[in-house]
């Protein structure tokens, strides 16, 4: 038979130990979750979608309004994108929100390769021709040919065909 020394000290883990393990483990965990969406894109993803959403809506708009332009804008550094129509000459009063703050829209011209940040206080305006639904040319001449949606190292993006007011997802 063995002895039972009742002074030796129990090796084991007491409750309490064994609560504060499960709840560090909960908050990595739950913390861990969260960071995929950002290391995945999910934001990217969501804003892409959207961003192609309004592009088809503001194209078949066009058809069937005198004039109408798609304006994506940001109002501050840190905060979120929106878009609103302005209807002819008349900004739209009401505007919603396409992306979080959490990604950044860019947009290219011409095929350079180069995308230019939407900034506070700028914005991107996108017009429809009526009869054909091809994209018309900015003031100086160029035509918005890409759009950008990065979120950490994901990067989205739409190819725009001005010709013919199409676009892809790539």
């Amino acid at each position: 038979m063995k002895n039972i020394d009742k002074n030796s000290k129990n090796a084991g883990f007491t409750l309490v130990e064994l609560v504060i393990v499960v709840a560090i483990f909960t908050l990595l965990i739950g913390s861990g979750i969260s960071m995929m969406g950002l290391l995945n894109g999910k934001d990217a993803k969501e804003t892409q979608t959207n961003i192609t959403s309004i592009l088809g809506k503001a194209r078949i708009e066009t058809m069937s309004k005198k004039s109408l332009k798609l304006e994506i804008y940001k109002d501050d550094a840190n905060g979120p994108y929106f878009w609103r129509y302005i209807v002819d000459g008349v900004t739209d009063t009401h505007s919603e929100q396409i992306a979080t703050k959490r990604v950044i829209v860019r947009y290219e011209k011409d095929n350079s390769g180069t995308y230019i940040d939407i900034a506070p206080g700028a914005s991107l305006i996108l017009e429809f021709d009526r009869s054909s639904g091809a994209l018309k040319a900015f003031s100086d001449g160029t035509y918005c040919t890409g759009i950008r949606v990065s979120q950490g190292s994901v990067d989205r993006n739409i190819q725009i065909f001005p010709a013919t007011g199409r676009y892809k997802v790539g």
